[in-house]
């Protein structure tokens, strides 16, 4: 930061009567509070796209950023990057990959803040519910994981008022399978694969 721009600051700061810059408010948030914000729903975005996110203690010409103490963050969207720049002691907080250097500046401004929109959505990933922790509502079919002496198989279930699970695929299993097979969790079945440009 020049001389000048400190001095415009600070003439600033004693108009609004404030200590900081960042102290200035619209009058519900201050210019502190709203840049937090922002740092963490880019942080947000970052670990929902680690595959195209980086973070760097160097620009791309090697030197450290704002000569040091600072590092920039981006994520490579299908438009372009965009990055932020951020006080190293918020380094951790995002979760990607470490690059020796950033990648090239590809001359985006804040107006190029809309790439973030052509990110593709994220799907949360199926997990696997416990059945001792939450059982699926009756009579919808679902993904069923089942012990049997020990082996673990999938096969698709609904649950039935009895509190067991039957499906299509009883008739694969052995009667002593069907005697001594065991749920021991489940998880909602995907949507069904669709090629793209498909009509729903």
């Amino acid at each position: 930061m020049t001389d000048k721009e400190m001095e415009r600051r600070k003439a600033i700061c004693e108009v609004a009567g404030v200590a900081e810059i960042d102290d200035l408010s619209d009058g519900f948030h201050t210019f502190r509070q709203l840049y937090y914000q922002r740092m963490m729903l880019f942080a947000t975005i970052v670990k929902q796209n680690k595959d195209k996110a980086w973070k760097s203690l160097r620009h791309e010409d090697g030197e450290f950023c704002f000569g040091g103490g600072w590092f920039i963050v981006g994520v490579d969207t299908p438009e372009g990057s965009y990055t932020y720049h951020y006080e190293d002691n918020y380094y951790s907080l995002f979760d990607c990959k470490e690059l020796e250097r950033g990648k090239h500046w590809d001359g985006h401004t804040e107006k190029d803040v809309t790439r973030l929109l052509s990110l593709p959505s994220v799907q949360p990933e199926p997990k696997w519910i416990p059945c001792k922790d939450r059982l699926p509502e009756r009579g919808n079919e679902v993904l069923v994981c089942y012990d049997f002496k020990g082996h673990r198989f999938v096969l698709t279930g609904v649950l039935y008022g009895d509190g067991s699970f039957h499906g299509y695929d009883d008739e694969y299993l052995t009667p002593e399978g069907r005697k001594y097979r065991k749920a021991v969790a489940w998880m909602p079945l995907p949507e069904p694969y669709q090629e793209e440009g498909d009509s729903e």
